[in-house]
C-alpha cells in the first residue's frame, strides 16, 4: 500500500494517450447514486491534472459498491472485478488494467475516490503495464493538523490545499481556527484583517466533504485562551484574579458560557462531522487565584473539561482531548472523563510507550499526535527535518504494536497569539506525504524509497533529488536552493511548493549569514570598543554590516513576490517584521559602534 504502487506487468501496456469512452449499453442504469456532483467534478479535475486531458467515464453502483470503466466495457468482467475486493477492509479499492481498459471497483465511495486518485497517478505516463491493484487504508483515521492561528493562507489557496492532501489520501483535517473565524456571537475574537467568515467555512466544509475528508473542528476549552483573553471584554474571565491573559478561571460561569457560545456557532458549521477537539492541553493549575482558593484545582478542571465534553456529545459528536494534563495524575483521578473523550497522545520526539500502553490498558480511546512542524522561536522557518521523520516513524511502529484508533500530524505554526506566525505549511508537504504514506501502510517510511517516487507523485517529473532537497533544508540550504531553482520550471504541477521551498532556502541562507556576522561581532565587541582591531577586520565587519542590509532588502522583496501569491498582505508584514525587524536595528547600532572604532 503505497501513495505510488508498484504495478506487476501482467500483459502489454495500456496507451493512455487515446480517449476510451464507455459503449452505449454500458449507460443503461447508470444513477449519480451517493457520489455527489461536487466530488465527480473533482475527480475529473483530478484526472485532467495529472493525465493532462479529459477522460470520458461513468460510475455505476453495483452490490453496493462503486464501479467504473474506461474503455472497452465488458458486463462479467465488471462482476468478477468485485470479487477481488477484501471484504474485510473498509475503503478498499480494486485497479484492474487490460490492454484496452481500465476497470475500478470499490465498496464505498471513499475507497472508490481513494482508487481514483491512483489511477490519476498512473495515468500521467504515455502507458501503464497491465495488471491489478488491489489496496486499502491501515488506518481508519489518518488526520492532519491545519493550524490557522498562525500561517493564514488566502481563502482560495487554503481550497487549493485541501486539494493537495486529499490527492495523498489524508482523510481527516483537524482545524485550529482560534481568531481566524468570525463568531457571529462574540465577533470582537476574529482576526481583524484575516479572518474567514462563516460563508467561507462551508465552502470549505464542502470541498473538504466532496473529497471525502472529515472535518475536525477544535476549540480550546481552558487553556490556550490568549486570543481571547487579551480583549478587555474577556479580562473578567481571566484566572489569577485576571491576571493570566492565557487561561480561563473555571469558578466564573461565563468562562464557559463564552465558550458555548462559540461551539454552537462551530456545531452548526459542522453538523456533517463527526470529531470535536476541545484541547484542554498546557494548563497551569497552580495560578494563585482567590475564587478558586481551598478547591482541589485538578478536579476543577476535570469537572470544567467533562461538562464541554457532556455538552458536545449531548449534540453527537466525538470528543477529542490532548493527553498531558493526565500523565502527572492517577488514572482513577480521571477515570469519567476519560469515558467521554478520547485522548490525542502528543509526543513530538521519543514516544513514551509506558504510558501509551497504561492508558490502552484502562480502555480509553487512544489517537497518536505527531508533529511535522513544532515551534521554535529561534529558527521559525525551518524545522529538523531528520527529527521530524523519526517522530513519524516512531509513531508508526507504536501505533500498529498497541492498535490506536488514529493518527493526527500536528503542525504548529504559533505557539501564542502574541508569538510570531511559523512554518509555512507548503514547505511541510515532503514531511505531510511521509506521514500520509505512513498512515495509509500503517508502517514506518524508508525515506530512501520513498524519495524515489516522490518527486513523480508530487511534481509529475523523475527527479528523486527534489525529495532529497527537502529532507536537507535544514541542513543544506544552499544545496537545496539550488535544486530547487534549477527544477523549478521542470516541474508539472506543484509549482507553489516548489517556489515556497526555495524561499524558504534562501531565508535560511540569510539567517546564516547573519547569524555567523552576529557572532563574530559579539566576540569582537570589546576589541570595538577598545581600538584595538586591525584596519582589515574593521572594514571586513562594516561590510558585514552592508551585506546583511543588503540581504534583508533583497529576501523581503522576493518574500513579497512569491507569498504574496498565497498569503493576505498583513501576513506578509508581519513575517517580515518578525523576522528582520530587530536585525536591522541591531544593524544600524553596529554599524555605528564599528565605524567609531579605533584600530592598531
Amino acid at each position: 500500500m503505497k501513495l505510488l504502487p508498484d504495478i506487476r506487468s501482467f500483459g502489454p501496456s495500456l496507451n493512455t494517450e487515446q480517449r476510451y469512452f464507455v459503449p452505449a449499453e454500458a449507460h443503461a442504469g447508470v444513477i449519480a447514486g451517493p457520489l455527489s456532483a461536487g466530488t465527480l467534478a473533482e475527480m475529473k479535475e483530478d484526472y485532467a491534472l495529472f493525465a493532462g486531458r479529459q477522460t470520458v467515464w461513468e460510475i455505476l453502483e453495483r452490490r453496493s459498491g462503486f464501479y467504473a470503466c474506461i474503455g472497452v466495457f465488458d458486463a462479467a468482467a465488471g462482476e468478477s472485478v468485485f470479487d477481488s475486493l477484501p471484504r474485510d477492509r473498509q475503503d478498499a479499492f480494486v485497479l484492474r488494467i487490460g490492454a484496452d481498459h481500465v476497470e475500478l471497483a470499490a465498496n464505498t465511495g471513499t475507497g472508490f475516490f481513494y482508487g481514483w486518485q491512483t489511477l490519476c497517478q498512473l495515468a500521467e505516463d504515455a502507458s501503464i503495464e497491465c495488471g491489478t491493484i488491489i489496496d486499502w487504508p491501515a488506518l481508519e483515521l489518518r488526520c492532519l493538523h491545519v493550524d490557522l492561528k498562525g500561517m493564514t493562507p488566502k481563502f482560495e489557496y487554503l481550497l487549493e490545499w485541501i486539494k493537495k492532501i486529499s490527492r495523498l489520501k489524508i482523510n481527516s483535517i483537524m482545524l485550529e481556527y482560534e481568531d481566524k473565524i468570525r463568531y457571529d456571537s462574540h465577533p470582537v475574537i476574529a482576526h481583524p484583517e484575516m479572518a474567514y467568515t462563516q460563508a467561507q467555512v462551508k465552502l470549505l466544509l464542502e470541498l473538504c466533504h466532496a473529497r471525502f475528508i472529515r472535518v475536525i473542528p477544535k476549540l480550546q476549552c481552558y487553556g490556550h485562551w490568549d486570543y481571547i483573553l487579551k480583549h478587555r471584554e474577556y479580562h473578567d474571565l481571566r484566572e489569577g484574579d485576571g491576571v493570566s491573559s492565557y487561561q480561563i478561571c473555571p469558578s466564573v460561569e461565563r468562562s464557559f458560557t463564552v465558550w458555548k457560545d462559540m461551539a454552537d456557532e462551530l456545531l452548526e458549521l459542522h453538523r456533517d462531522d463527526e470529531y470535536f477537539h476541545i484541547g484542554a492541553d498546557e494548563v497551569d493549575l497552580n495560578d494563585p487565584c482567590s475564587k478558586c482558593d481551598g478547591q482541589d484545582r485538578f478536579q476543577m478542571y476535570i469537572r470544567h473539561v467533562e461538562r464541554a465534553a457532556d455538552y458536545l456529545r449531548e449534540h453527537g459528536k466525538k470528543v477529542l482531548i490532548w493527553d498531558d494534563v493526565f500523565r502527572k495524575h492517577r488514572q482513577e483521578e480521571c477515570n469519567d472523563l476519560l469515558k467521554k473523550a478520547s485522548l490525542c497522545v502528543w509526543q513530538y520526539n521519543e514516544v513514551n510507550e509506558e504510558f501509551v500502553s497504561r492508558l490502552k490498558d484502562c480502555g480509553t480511546g487512544i489517537l497518536a499526535a505527531s508533529a511535522v512542524r513544532v515551534t521554535r522561536l529561534s529558527r521559525p522557518d525551518v524545522d529538523n527535518q531528520a527529527s521530524r521523520i523519526m517522530n513519524l516513524n516512531r509513531w508508526a511502529e507504536v501505533i500498529n504494536d498497541y492498535q490506536l484508533d488514529g493518527h493526527i500530524c500536528t503542525a504548529w505554526t504559533r505557539a501564542q497569539c502574541q508569538t510570531p506566525a511559523e512554518g509555512f505549511i507548503p514547505s511541510l508537504f515532503y514531511l505531510i506525504a511521509i506521514f500520509a504514506e505512513s498512515a495509509w501502510r500503517g508502517a514506518p517510511v524508508e525515506p530512501g524509497d520513498f524519495n524515489k517516487r516522490f518527486a513523480k507523485a508530487a511534481f509529475g517529473v523523475d527527479l528523486p533529488m527534489l525529495a532529497d532537497a527537502a529532507a536537507c533544508l535544514d541542513t543544506m540550504p544552499e544545496k537545496a536552493g539550488k535544486i530547487f531553482t534549477s527544477s523549478i520550471n521542470l516541474v508539472r504541477r506543484n509549482r507553489d511548493i516548489i517556489e515556497i521551498l526555495e524561499l524558504m532556502a534562501e531565508l535560511e541562507k540569510v539567517n546564516e549569514y547573519i547569524d555567523h556576522c552576529a557572532k563574530a561581532d559579539m566576540a569582537l565587541y570589546p576589541a570595538y570598543l577598545n581600538g584595538t582591531v586591525t584596519d582589515k577586520i574593521k572594514n571586513n565587519y562594516l561590510d558585514g554590516v552592508r551585506i546583511t542590509r543588503e540581504k534583508i532588502a533583497a529576501i523581503t522583496v522576493k518574500i513579497h513576490a512569491v507569498l504574496g501569491k498565497y498569503m493576505p498582505e498583513p501576513m506578509i508584514n508581519e513575517i517580515i517584521a518578525t523576522r528582520f525587524m530587530y536585525v536591522q536595528i541591531l544593524n544600524d547600532q553596529l554599524e555605528k559602534i564599528i565605524a567609531a572604532a579605533g584600530t592598531v
